[in-house]
């Protein structure tokens, strides 16, 4: 039972800090070193907590199964990555803006951003279920 707590320390551990990280960064949490240049909504909260629980769940997972093989990897960095496009701020992105541009952003990408968290959180509830799954 005590080796299974320090899985479950180190999921939460890991949950909080890209909580933090991410939150900073897309300045969800307020803080003097970024600014976003679009209104918060309460999705983006959503999807931010939503993508630190499941990743960090999935690394605990992961370390806890001992597992080698790599078995959901590419499902959990796709799932990583578009939680980060759904939550953060499209205009302060400069690599979405230097490949769209400010007024693509807003006019096209900005309404699927929901969409966006939708996906994330599936496919990383998928690979949780699917890591568990392989013993």
């Amino acid at each position: 039972m005590d080796g299974k707590i320090h899985y479950w320390i180190t999921g939460i551990g890991l949950g909080a800090s890209i909580f933090v990280l991410l939150g900073i960064v897309t300045d969800l949490i307020p803080n003097p070193w970024f600014v976003r240049m679009i209104p918060k909504t309460p999705f983006d909260y959503f999807f931010l907590i939503m993508n630190s629980v499941l990743l960090g769940s999935y690394i605990a997972i992961h370390f806890y199964k001992k597992s080698v093989t790599k078995i959901c990897d590419t499902a959990t960095y796709s799932g990583g990555i578009t939680g980060f496009l759904a939550f953060g701020c499209p205009v302060c992105n400069k690599i979405l803006v230097l490949l769209l541009g400010t007024t693509a952003l807003i006019t096209y990408f900005e309404p699927w951003r929901p969409i966006l968290g939708i996906i994330s959180i599936f496919l990383l509830t998928s690979a949780i279920y699917f890591k568990v799954r392989k013993t």
